[in-house]
């Protein structure tokens, strides 16, 4: 079971950093924290159709997401189809805890 203080860290990675390994972003605004946009690195498509706010530490897709706003940890897991404990290990770069059978 993972702490809830790892998969805090996880949703409140750097999403710009992260996003932009993947995608060209640009920022488009500059009210409540920022907001960037570029083509979606998941779906085929689109100049801008994907956006980040990195304060409110969210993104979506106005495509293959229809407008709903997703965090950091589901990012992960579309973009590399991991599970969940796999992407918040992969954001965190924390191990998680497994129990020792006897």
């Amino acid at each position: 079971m993972l702490d809830p203080a790892i998969i805090a860290q996880a949703k409140a990675c750097d999403l710009p950093a992260l996003a932009g390994r993947h995608t060209p972003l640009k920022r488009v605004a500059a009210t409540g924290g920022g907001e960037y946009a570029g083509p979606c690195p998941l779906c085929p498509g689109g100049r801008d159709r994907f956006h980040v706010q990195p304060e409110r530490h969210r993104w979506m897709c106005r495509y293959c997401t229809q407008g709903r706003w997703q965090d950091a940890i589901t990012f992960q897991r579309r973009l590399t189809g991991q599970g969940f404990v796999e992407a918040v290990c992969a954001l965190t770069g924390e191990m998680p805890y497994l129990p020792i059978s006897t």
